[in-house]
């Protein structure tokens, strides 16, 4: 359950962050109607990173729940 927590705030902390960098940006010409496009872009790097680390604890908690151990 607590993963579940862990992947939900990195998800939204992803996303605000990327709004925040993206809402600093402004050319005053027809370049700003790419910026929309810029937290979704940071979200699917973002996802590249959080999804091998997800996996990777997915197996250690596992791991050691099923040794008898406590996570």
């Amino acid at each position: 359950m607590w993963l579940l927590r862990v992947i939900v705030a990195s998800f939204f902390g992803v996303m605000i962050a990327s709004f925040i960098a993206a809402s600093g940006v402004d050319y005053h010409d027809s370049r700003n109607s790419g910026l929309l496009g810029a937290p979704f872009y940071s979200l699917a790097i973002g996802l590249f990173i959080l999804v091998p680390g997800v996996v990777i604890a997915a197996i250690v908690l596992f791991w050691r729940n099923r040794k008898g151990g406590t996570a």
